[in-house]
């Protein structure tokens, strides 16, 4: 996976080997923390507010019974909120 984040005044910088790293690696560890939410909460009448899902595999993925909004700070994410 490659990604590519800019900073204003920075628009030719790429990120580091090491922050690709840790960000797979906090990648995963939400993941597994979804998965075990999940496991352990899902049920019908759960509100779950997902963050940015447009960007991840979202609690969608894991939550397959609970009521899930969406939240973002792009106009254009399509998500059920937009907050800054």
């Amino acid at each position: 996976m490659q990604l590519t984040f800019y900073s204003i005044g920075e628009e030719n910088e790429k990120v580091s080997e090491y922050d690709e790293k840790i960000l797979k690696l906090l990648r995963a560890n939400i993941a597994t923390f979804l998965a075990t939410c999940a496991n352990q909460y899902d049920r019908e009448g759960l509100n779950i507010l997902d963050i940015a899902p447009q960007v991840h595999e979202g609690a969608k993925f894991y939550f397959k019974r609970g009521n899930i909004k969406t939240l973002d700070i792009d106009a254009n994410s399509g998500c059920d909120y937009i907050a800054d």
